[in-house]
């Protein structure tokens, strides 16, 4: 194998394990104004504050919301948060009289997006204008991957992997038609040049004289196809693969968002799409450069 290759394999696959990583570490840790509480189901925001401690739900329950205050509270709201999109679930006007509010959210009327992991924002308004705010991760559980939802997971990531396979495959394909041009455009015979050739050494011979040596024009050396770029690593930019990784990623982020293993927040979500872009780059490339040196191994083993 190429120096070359396995440099730049190297180099792709160092990225992707440093985005992978990004991709799976949990969150900073959930910040509840001091002085304030809230809780879901009895469970304080302060243990569920990470996908890895998520508060387990199903997806028919209900789930117990209850927030505290320092001062007397006014208004109270709750609400989900998938990559980024926020909407509100449980709002309300408090009297200004109690220093907590409590409600109750079916998950199956606010759980949009089916099963998975889902981040809660809470905030009260107390009477003189100050806030207290609090999150924290719900993994509504279920059959996600067999809902709608999921099963598109399924289809992107699949479609994105067929699609990954076939650029592959014609990358294969596209660099045995150069190697058979390249020998077909060395086995072509150039008659008029040989022809031109001998009359040219026909005149020399007449005017050297006797005794002088010839002047035979030197044939060009026949040229082996080889793969273009010589040793160095050509980079194949495919908008079929580039777009077949995007999609892929897509899909398997829902897949596992669906799964509980994985919160899409919105850096996640872009990590994924650039690892996705970067397998659609790299893997046309290195099937190409790999099979260019296995071609080349053949033959200077013959």
């Amino acid at each position: 194998m190429k120096l070359g290759v396995v440099s730049s394999a190297t180099v792709i696959a160092v990225f992707v394990a440093v985005l992978c990583t990004a991709v799976f570490s949990s969150p900073a840790s959930a910040d509840v104004t001091p002085g304030c509480t809230a809780t879901l189901n009895g469970q304080s925001a302060n243990v569920i504050d990470t996908p890895g401690t998520a508060l387990d739900v199903d997806i028919d329950s209900d789930v117990a919301v209850v927030g505290t205050g320092p001062k007397p509270i006014v208004y109270h709201s709750a609400g989900l948060e998938f990559a980024a999109i926020k909407w509100t679930v449980t709002e309300g006007d408090d009297d200004g009289t109690d220093n907590s509010f409590s409600d109750t959210v079916a998950v199956s009327d606010y759980a949009a997006f089916s099963a998975g992991l889902y981040k809660v924002n809470a905030e009260i308004e107390m009477f003189d204008g100050t806030t207290c705010q609090a999150y924290a991760f719900v993994n509504v559980t279920g059959s996600g991957l067999f809902t709608a939802v999921g099963l598109t997971g399924i289809a992107l990531a699949a479609a994105g992997a067929a699609a990954l396979a076939y650029s592959a495959w014609q990358s294969q394909q596209q660099y045995q038609q150069y190697l058979a041009n390249q020998a077909a455009q060395n086995n072509t015979c150039s008659c008029p040049v040989l022809a031109v050739q001998a009359v040219l050494l026909t005149f020399a011979a007449m005017g050297t004289g006797a005794g002088a040596k010839p002047v035979v024009p030197s044939t060009p050396p026949s040229s082996a196809p080889s793969a273009p770029g010589g040793k160095k690593l050509r980079w194949r930019f495919s908008v079929l693969a580039m777009g077949a990784g995007v999609v892929g990623a897509l899909g398997g982020l829902v897949v596992m968002q669906q799964a509980g293993m994985v919160y899409p927040t919105l850096n996640v979500t872009i990590i994924s799409l650039v690892i996705g872009l970067l397998v659609g780059i790299g893997l046309p490339t290195l099937t190409r450069s790999l099979w260019g040196g296995r071609v080349k191994k053949e033959k200077s083993a013959k």
